[in-house]
């Protein structure tokens, strides 16, 4: 605004009068503004605080809602020294009892030479490691007794080799060059105060993982004497002259539940399907593994849920509460979305699980429940009695869920948010069957001996063909005893347990069968005898009867499912595409999916806080309004300007006139002093 000076002709204060009108006319505009900025500041605010809360109540919504919180196993060892586990959400609940008898180990050997130094040359040629399994007789009082007796080529495994040349033909030079070939095979340079030997070893354990190392020898053309590069051959033509075995390859041999098994490593993860065993040291007697479901992260979960519940609770409470005394109302008191909001919430909390047959459907069941403040409680005694005795239930009541009907053979393996709500129809024509060897052999031929020209077996699995298969070569004096060692050794074969194949053996009387553990038409047994040896012959399985297995058929609501052993899944582009499910009979029925309480909040909240939401838009608009409010001040203050304006040249002129005014008033004045008085008549 202008800055004027007082009136300088009449005296009038023209700044004074032209604030004093400016102020009256400002002061309901400015206090109108001011009203209508703190109402929209506040809710603002108060939106923005109820959003807020939503959020963190929608975080815990999605915990406890989270079906892999009701998957998720736990695993404990009876000594975590000698054994420890994991578990996927595919294990089962439940106890094993393991036993370690012996560790796997890797193989490591020692050159009897000795050097002076490091820098001491070995010799040049080619060095070619071949892993296998090793046929060794070690004498504990002296290693030069010590026997390689046989070896045989692990099937499928390269053989590696290693160029020494003058390049690096020092004992150092041919360390560096095996550890640099990245082959599986390491070696060292033990220093033994005096003298250097060098020591290798397989990096990979298991008896099928030892080696054979064969030399070319550039320096003599004499590859297995006790001259230079040839000091390093460990085959059976070289015998153990030069080298020797200070510890043997070997798998871990250990028993679960009674059943003897065995594995290259010691990470153990094909025996129990969703365990991974790893063993640490041999055990005396059988350690108990636990696995339990998630019942601690569950109720952590559900507390947590209910603590967010509360806390969203507190905030409404705030943001709509009333103080009579004072007459001071929250910004949200009367608000339509936020009673909106919160009366569909608790009607949520109080509701069943969609279609839902079970031991519990509602919150309240399972020890959740409203008190007469609205807010959630939790009887943590319910709640635990419920998951120890009725997990599936209480898992339904939270979570999304599928459902079969009782009776009908099967159990839900998986499903995933594509597969829409509703009551699915399977109709199972026929399980799976495994691919199996069948035989009879009259009891009458036992005992049965096997020797050397009858004790291989090449047996081929689902289409993985095992290495040689070598039986105990001893007498059986029964069926029973020649089925269990086909089956031991059969999985114990390396090739068949990196594969994840395996076999059970049963007998009936005088018939055995060898069956593949998958199912399906992949599934398949095949015998073959190994090398020369007439061990299919010897053993009776000459007339063995091969099968191959079968697919299941079924339906899901009509559409031909997808097979995979037992397990039947919805057909690619159908409703059912994503649920898959165990079948254990033909019986069929129905499996519903549907929504737990928590999953029908979390679908709530998702409509509360997804695009183009109430509380957004709302917040959106006001904040409009807001930034118009700035309009309003500028339109004002153009306002206030003009009629300052206005004023000052209306008192201005105002001024002027009374300066005219008052200059004639003098000017009168002073001719009136001047007109003459007439005299007075004299006496």
């Amino acid at each position: 605004m202008a800055i004027s000076a007082t009136g300088l002709g009449s005296g009038l204060d023209i700044e004074g009068l032209v604030t004093q009108l400016i102020s009256a006319e400002k002061a309901p505009l400015e206090q109108r503004i001011f009203r209508d900025e703190r109402k929209l500041t506040s809710d603002i605010s108060a939106l923005g605080n109820l959003k807020s809360a939503l959020s963190d109540l929608d975080a815990s919504v999605q915990a406890v809602s989270d079906s892999a919180t009701y998957t998720k196993k736990n695993v404990s060892t009876s000594d975590a020294t000698k054994l420890t586990a994991t578990a996927t959400d595919a294990a089962s609940v439940g106890s094993y009892d393991v036993e370690v008898t012996n560790l796997a180990a890797t193989q490591s050997l020692a050159v009897r030479a000795e050097f002076s130094a490091v820098t001491e040359a070995v010799g040049t040629g080619t060095l070619t490691f071949t892993f296998g399994t090793t046929g060794y007789t070690a004498d504990s009082s002296n290693s030069a007794n010590d026997t390689y007796d046989s070896f045989a080529a692990k099937a499928g495994a390269a053989s590696k080799t290693v160029t020494i040349d003058s390049t690096n033909n020092t004992l150092a030079g041919v360390r560096d060059a095996i550890n640099g070939a990245d082959i599986g095979v390491t070696a060292a340079i033990v220093n033994q105060g005096n003298n250097y030997r060098l020591l290798i070893s397989s990096e990979a354990s298991g008896a099928e993982n030892s080696l054979q190392i064969s030399v070319s020898d550039t320096g003599d053309s004499n590859h297995t004497d006790a001259n230079g590069l040839s000091r390093l051959a460990f085959n059976a033509s070289a015998g153990t002259a030069n080298v020797y075995q200070t510890v043997a390859a070997a798998d871990a041999a250990f028993k679960i539940n009674g059943l003897t098994l065995s594995s290259a490593t010691n990470t153990v993860s094909t025996a129990i399907d969703g365990l991974t065993f790893n063993l640490l040291e041999s055990t005396t007697g059988a350690e108990s593994v636990t696995v339990t479901g998630n019942n601690a992260g569950i109720k952590t979960a559900i507390n947590s849920f209910v603590e967010g519940y509360n806390t969203f609770v507190t905030a409404v409470d705030r943001l709509t509460a009333f103080d009579a005394a004072s007459g001071v109302k929250g910004p949200l008191l009367g608000d339509f979305t936020t009673r909106t909001i919160t009366n569909q919430l608790r009607t949520a909390l109080s509701a069943a699980a969609d279609g839902y047959i079970g031991s519990y459907s509602r919150l309240a069941e399972i020890g959740v429940t409203l008190s007469s403040t609205g807010t959630l409680t939790v009887d943590d005694t319910v709640l635990s009695s419920a998951l120890d005795n009725n997990f599936d239930d209480v898992n339904a009541v939270l979570t999304r869920f599928a459902k079969p009907s009782a009776g009908s053979g099967m159990t839900v393996k998986s499903f995933n948010d594509t597969v829409p709500d509703a009551t699915y129809t399977i109709a199972i024509s026929s399980l799976a069957t495994s691919g199996k060897v069948a035989a009879s052999i009259a009891s009458s031929g036992f005992p049965k001996t096997v020797n050397s020209a009858s004790d291989e077996l090449i047996v081929t699995v689902d289409g993985t063909a095992s290495g040689t298969v070598t039986l105990s070569s001893q007498a059986y004096a029964n069926l029973s005893a020649l089925a269990a060692e086909l089956q031991t050794k059969i999985n114990a074969d390396s090739t068949l347990r990196t594969a994840g194949k395996a076999v059970t053996v049963s007998v009936a009387g005088d018939d055995i069968e060898i069956r593949s553990n998958s199912l399906g038409s992949s599934s398949t047994i095949a015998l073959a005898n190994g090398g020369s040896d007439s061990t299919i012959a010897t053993l009776g399985l000459g007339s063995a009867t091969t099968t191959a297995g079968t697919d299941l058929v079924g339906t899901v609501d009509g559409v031909a499912g997808v097979a995979s052993g037992n397990v039947l899944s919805g057909a690619v582009g159908s409703n059912a595409a994503g649920l898959s499910i165990n079948v254990s009979s033909t019986a069929g029925g129905t499996v519903v999916v549907s929504n737990g309480v928590t999953s029908q909040l979390a679908q709530l909240l998702d409509g509360f806080l997804g695009d183009d939401n109430t509380l957004d838009l709302r917040i959106a608009n006001l904040n409009t309004r807001a930034e118009s409010l700035s309009d309003d001040k500028a339109q004002m203050e153009r306002r206030l300007e003009a009629i300052e304006k206005r004023y000052r040249l209306q008192f201005s002129a105002l001024d002027s006139l009374l300066s005219e005014l008052t200059s004639t008033g003098e000017f009168l004045a002073q001719q009136m002093k001047n007109i003459p008085v007439p005299c007075a008549n004299k006496k």
